[in-house]
This record gives C-alpha cells, sequence and structure tokens, in this order.
C-alpha cells in the first residue's frame, strides 16, 4: 500500500469503527497503532503472564446497534451489569432518579440542536413543549455540585455516596465542585459496560477482513501538510502520504505532539486530567458480598471532598471511592480508585504505590484473602501506556463548554478528527468514529463529482 486512501492514527474502538466503516466503503484504509495490541485502552490486558482484564474503558457503555447498522454486521453486545453499592459490608442496589434520566435526555437533545442555534434561548424554540418544561430544571441544576444537587430529592445518605461516583471518573471535580451536577445528568442516561474488549476484537476482524491494513508497534511522529498534500512522519522521519488522514487519539496528544503549531486553527482548551488509577487482583477466592458484577465502594460525601483535596496537591487519600468489576470465572477483581493523583511527591516510586495498595484494600471487608497477582496502573501509567496526557480514560472532560461547541473535526484539507467532544459521541460507543468516517466519505463522494 504505496499511497493508502485514508490513514487511520490510533486503533482504539473509534479507529478500528472508522476503519472497519471506510474499507467497507472500498476506500484503501491503513491503520497505524503505537502499541503492540489493538483496541487501545478497551482492549484485553495480562497481568502476570496468566491474568487477564478486560480493558481500561468502562465507561460510557451504549449499545453496539448503531455499529451494526453501519457495518452491516452482528456484534456482540458488551457485557453490562446493574451496580450494587456496600452498607455495612452488605451490598445493596443504587436507585435510579427518573427525574434525573428525563433531564438528561432533554440535555442531549438540546446538545443535538444545530450549532448556528448557539443559544440556549434559540435551542429551546426547536424542543416540544415537554423538553421545554425540563429545560427549567436544567437551567436550576446545571450550575449546582452534585452535593447540592441531592438536596432536590429525599436520599438516604448511602445513596447519595454511591451516585455520586461518576462525577469521579468524568472529570477533575469533587461532590461540592460546581457545575458536578452536568456530568451526572449526562451519566444518567448512559448504559455502563463491564469492559469492550471482545467488541474491539470483532472489530478488528471485520476491519481486517474488509481489506484494511493494521500496523501495530508503528508510533507517528507528526502530521504534516505540503505540495504533495496531508502526510504523517513516523519515528523514524519515514512519510506516509495519503488523500485523508483522520487521528482518533486524544485532543491533548493531537495538539500538543502530532500537529505542527502552524496547522492549530481555533482549537479550544484541553482540561484532561485523570485521576483513576487500575488495581487488578486474582485472588485465591472472592468475598461473598462481591456477588454482583459492578459494586461501589464509597465513603461519605464529606471523605470524597477530602480525597479530591488531596488529589489537588498530589497526596495519596486514605479513603477513596472504588468501583469494583467481578470476573467470577476466574476469581479476579478490577478495582477503579476513582481519587488518584496523577503525581506524587516521589514520581511513584515503589513505597507510594504500595501504600496505595495498602489503603484501597482497608477499605474492603473480606480482602484478607491470599492475593495470587497483581498489577497497578496509576494515572501516570495510562498516560505513558497509551499515550493519553492527564492519564484520563476518557480522554477529556465533559463539560458544558465543550458539549455546547465541539473542537472541529476537519482540522485542515484532508486531516481530520474523531473524538468525544468533535463528533458528540455522548455515550455511544464507536459513534465519534463513524462520524468522522461518514464525512470522510461525504469528502471523497464530493471531489469524485468534481473530478
Amino acid at each position: 500500500m504505496q499511497k493508502p486512501d485514508v490513514i487511520i492514527i490510533g486503533a482504539g474502538i473509534n479507529g478500528l469503527a472508522a476503519a472497519a466503516a471506510l474499507s467497507k466503503a472500498g476506500m484503501e484504509t491503513l491503520v497505524l497503532e503505537k502499541r503492540a495490541v489493538a483496541g487501545g485502552l478497551s482492549a484485553y490486558h495480562t497481568f502476570e503472564d496468566r491474568y487477564r482484564i478486560p480493558g481500561f474503558r468502562p465507561y460510557p457503555g451504549g449499545t453496539v446497534n448503531m455499529l451494526n447498522k453501519a457495518l452491516r454486521v452482528t456484534l456482540s453486545e458488551p457485557t453490562s451489569s446493574t451496580t450494587a453499592g456496600l452498607r455495612d459490608g452488605e451490598p445493596f442496589e443504587i436507585e435510579a432518579l427518573p427525574a434525573l434520566t428525563d433531564a438528561g435526555n432533554a440535555l442531549k437533545t438540546l446538545l443535538g440542536v444545530p450549532l448556528r442555534h448557539t443559544s440556549l434561548r434559540n435551542k429551546s424554540a426547536w424542543l416540544t413543549t415537554l423538553l421545554q418544561t425540563r429545560i427549567k430544571d436544567l437551567a436550576r441544576w446545571i450550575p449546582l455540585s452534585c452535593a447540592d444537587l441531592f438536596n432536590e430529592f429525599d436520599l438516604h445518605e448511602t445513596q447519595r455516596c454511591a451516585l455520586a461516583v461518576p462525577l469521579s471518573v468524568r472529570t477533575f471535580a469533587g461532590p461540592w465542585s460546581p457545575f458536578g451536577a452536568l456530568q451526572l445528568l449526562l451519566h444518567a442516561t448512559e448504559n455502563v459496560s463491564n469492559g469492550h474488549a471482545s467488541l474491539a476484537a470483532e472489530l478488528e476482524a471485520i476491519a481486517r477482513s474488509s481489506g484494511a491494513v493494521l500496523r501495530t508497534g508503528t508510533q507517528v511522529k507528526q502530521i504534516r501538510s505540503d505540495s504533495n498534500g496531508a502526510h504523517v512522519l513516523l519515528q523514524d522521519d519515514t512519510p506516509i502520504h495519503a488523500r485523508f488522514i483522520l487521528a482518533t487519539c486524544s485532543p491533548a496528544m493531537l495538539r500538543n505532539h502530532l500537529l505542527n503549531p502552524a496547522l492549530v486553527n481555533q482549537w479550544p482548551p484541553v482540561r484532561s486530567r485523570g485521576t483513576c488509577a487500575v488495581l487488578a487482583l486474582a485472588m485465591d477466592g472472592l468475598p461473598d458480598w462481591l456477588s454482583s458484577a459492578r459494586t461501589r465502594v464509597t465513603p461519605s460525601l464529606v471523605a470524597q471532598e477530602r480525597a479530591f483535596d488531596c488529589v489537588k496537591y498530589n497526596t495519596i487519600p486514605t479513603q477513596q471511592t472504588l468501583e469494583i468489576i467481578t470476573q467470577q470465572e476466574d476469581n479476579t477483581v478490577i478495582i477503579y480508585a476513582l481519587q488518584t493523583p496523577f503525581q506524587t511527591s516521589d514520581s511513584w516510586a515503589e513505597p507510594a504505590r504500595e501504600l496505595l495498595i495498602e489503603r484501597i484494600l482497608n477499605q474492603l471487608p473480606g480482602f484478607d484473602r491470599p492475593i495470587l497477582a497483581k498489577q497497578l496502573w496509576v494515572p501516570a501509567d495510562i498516560a505513558d501506556e497509551f499515550g493519553v496526557p492527564g492519564g484520563h480514560v476518557l480522554h477529556f472532560e465533559r463539560d458544558l463548554d465543550q458539549l455546547l461547541f465541539p473542537a472541529p473535526d476537519c482540522l485542515f484539507p484532508g486531516v481530520y478528527w474523531s473524538g468525544h467532544f468533535a463528533n458528540r459521541e455522548l455515550g455511544q460507543i464507536g459513534a465519534a468514529g463513524l462520524g468522522a468516517a461518514r464525512k470522510i466519505m461525504k469528502k471523497r463522494n464530493h471531489m469524485s463529482k468534481l473530478s
């Protein structure tokens, strides 16, 4: 493949979905992936040579109906489960709040109105009477912290603590941070999977069988444009030209590393800051309270706020929010420690890592059983291994400005970007990749008509 039609940078879910769609449309597609395996944050990860976990990105979920329709295939639905909380050593059901779900759906409808109607007043004119009623709730709720939002409802304290968890996953905030309610409104309409590893493997197989070429272990150094058109430079300065380039990496990586500064035009600020560590354990049996596939272990809202303060000042909290995904068949668990600083004063030397593991396990009753294997990835590890500046597993913070005023999806002629707030994924897995692929195919068809 001397000069492919499309070069895709990154073989995560969005990159693989775009590769499958473009190759099925008859475009010669080359996918370049820095890591040795495809799938990105969603791929299977092996630890201690025999145990594995299904990826680092269980958020957001969403059905695969859109992928099935676009690719004309039948993909396996990512496994999802209800989430339980833990109270006094016993699991309890986390109650959904229908009012938040309804308001969240209204917010997503509002965000979907064409951007030329930018103001909230103009956008609301497009909506039904029912949605206009919900907008009154949105106007009151969006600026609130999640702690203040919960005051609108009659909730048990443990329910409040469990419902606040998504805030720690999506943005750099604590329970009393302004606009925390926005994250909860967006989360209320989402499904949550237990990992997308099997879906990534299926998409890779479809892309390859459709003719896409996937080169792993190949790092792109820069995206450039000259008289011959757009091209990428590999680490050894080898250029590869193509009619189109699609970058599926994080916005900070694209802006700060891959794009020539002269090519960055009206790029919005990027504020991705990861606060999630991942601890994988293989154990000699699991505690009885882990019968649910997903369990949240949460301290009080005050303790969560203090943990967030520790994150701000690069110290390890005594207590933090934990979300646990259980794989009963092989007695392994994945623990997401959701208030972990990106860096510590000793740059995450071994004593700091052991201290974090000790404090995580101290919050979990019944975890005194023998641990057969373990591996810890702190946010700095995630940044280094996956090329995600800031170590954020979702690449960006879903704040209102990034949702109302998304980044440009066409950065300059021939170069496109598939990102969460360029193509408005909003919880639909693979939507950003498919959206970018459609724009490229539309441009190709337009160029063909002109020629």
